[in-house]
């Protein structure tokens, strides 16, 4: 069963769509879904109605995750589907909530493993993976006017982690 990928994008941007089809043309172990965001008129919050959407649509699924993907994401040279793999099944033994493919910005993060770090504060969502028993948190979560995704996201839980080293810029 392919791992399920969800990338936000605006109809306008045509490149990055190209380039998000480009990230997984080749890679048969993903499933990638392209989804035009719910309007807003503040586009933080059309980002944050739009994944709280894909992850009620979530919540009936099979899937125990899926990847929350922005259109901008790209692969770095430490990508592998093994090493992705690895890192979330050592994710799921830590009983993580997300598992950050790679960052914007980070506080205070310290290694629990090889390839794994936990992290208090971060932004960036170009690449997370989202775990099931997060689902509830996220669609019920208050969203107030100065919220953002990449750190309202961060707010709700303390069981977060990055791959390392880092699979997307």
């Amino acid at each position: 069963m392919a791992i399920l990928i969800f990338a936000v994008n605006l109809p306008s941007r045509l490149s990055r769509r190209k380039s998000i089809e480009n990230q997984f043309r080749n890679l048969k172990e993903f499933e990638l879904k392209i989804v035009n965001p719910l309007y807003h008129p503040k586009p933080t919050k059309s980002l944050w109605i739009s994944l709280q959407q894909i992850v009620c649509d979530a919540l009936n699924s099979a899937y125990d995750f899926f990847i929350f993907c922005e259109d901008d994401h790209l692969f770095t040279e430490n990508f592998s589907f093994e090493f992705l793999v690895n890192c979330i099944t050592k994710a799921k033994q830590f009983e993580a909530d997300i598992l950050l493919g790679g960052v914007s910005w980070q506080k205070t993060s310290i290694q629990v493993s090889e390839n794994l770090f936990w992290v208090e504060k971060f932004s960036g969502l170009q690449f997370t993976i989202i775990f099931k028993k997060f689902y509830n948190k996220i669609v019920s979560a208050e969203f107030g006017e100065e919220d953002t995704a990449d750190h309202k996201i961060s707010d709700l839980t303390d069981k977060k982690f990055i791959v390392y080293p880092s699979i997307s810029s």
